[in-house]
Parts: C-alpha cells; sequence; structure tokens
C-alpha cells in the first residue's frame, strides 16, 4: 500500500518538476536572447547615431567654407573671447541638423566620455564656423582645421572604443 502511494506520488509530481524545469529552462533562454537582441538593437542605434552625428558636423563645416555664405560672429555675453556663429537662412538647416544629431548622441551614447567627445567636436566645429565669420571662405587658420579633425578623431576613437571595435591607425 505504501509503495502504491509512492507510485501514485512519484507518476503525478515526476511529470510536474519536468514541466517546471522545462518551463524554466525555455523562459531563460527567451529572456538571453531578448537581451542579446536588445543588446544588437542599442549597438545598431547607437552607431546611426554617432554617424548621423559626424555627418552633421562635416555637412556644417563644409557649408561654412563656402564662399556665397555670410556668417556673423557675436561674442557671448559672459566676456569671454568665446563667439557664437550666427548663419543666413540658409544655415539654419545646418545647425538644426547639427543640434539635433548631437541630441540623439547625448540621449544614446553608452558612457559619459562619448558623450563629452561630442560635446569637444560639436564646440571646435562651431568655433571654427565663428572664426569663418572673420575669414573668407577656405582662409581659415591651420590651427583651426586642426582643432576640428583632432576632436573629430577623438570622438571617433572613443565610439569605436565603446562598440568594441578596434583602433585606427592613422597615417599623419
Amino acid at each position: 500500500m505504501l509503495l502504491n502511494a509512492l507510485a501514485i506520488v512519484a507518476t503525478t509530481v515526476g511529470p510536474l518538476l519536468g514541466v517546471l524545469v522545462g518551463g524554466w529552462a525555455t523562459h531563460w533562454t527567451q529572456q538571453r536572447g531578448w537581451r542579446r537582441d536588445e543588446q544588437r538593437y542599442l549597438m545598431d542605434s547607437r552607431r546611426q547615431a554617432y554617424g548621423l552625428f559626424l555627418t552633421a558636423v562635416r555637412a556644417y563645416f563644409a557649408y561654412a567654407q563656402s564662399p556665397s555664405v555670410k556668417i556673423a560672429a557675436v561674442k557671448v555675453s559672459d566676456g569671454s573671447d568665446v563667439e557664437i556663429p550666427i548663419l543666413d537662412e540658409t544655415g539654419v538647416p545646418y545647425k538644426e541638423r547639427l543640434d539635433a544629431a548631437h541630441a540623439s548622441v547625448r540621449l544614446i551614447a553608452g558612457s559619459t566620455v562619448v558623450v563629452e567627445r561630442a560635446h569637444d567636436l560639436s564646440k571646435a566645429v562651431r568655433r571654427a564656423v565663428a572664426t569663418r565669420a572673420h575669414y573668407d571662405a577656405g582662409r581659415i587658420p591651420r590651427e583651426t582645421y586642426l582643432a576640428v579633425w583632432a576632436a573629430e578623431r577623438r570622438f571617433i576613437d572613443t565610439v569605436r572604443a565603446e562598440l568594441g571595435l578596434g583602433a585606427v591607425e592613422y597615417d599623419d
């Protein structure tokens, strides 16, 4: 009789335990897959945001180098020597794209270092465009160009590290 009761309990509990373990294993596997997909989506989104930011920076800078562009520069009111570029109506879309792309990077960046490098690049290109207000197209000082490209390189190197990509060797 005791053996009969144990057999009944074993045949009832055994399959239930199997279903429970199987359900747990399935749940764990699905969660792992979802996390992996989420990480992949996040990395793809970051790549896209970073690429759009670089594109906006270059378009803004290229626009400012056009001979037909009229740019003014005004000093900020804090007493420093920092100037803000003022673009004509044809330049406003370039500035807006740069601002939007910069905001996207700040929202999705995986580290504060990426945000800082994006800020440095944005600041360097804005200074270059403000400098352009005082020079003819293609005549801004070499140091101004070099500051933009150095900031861009630091941003790219930081982003590549965040995305797990290898370092880039530069031929200077």
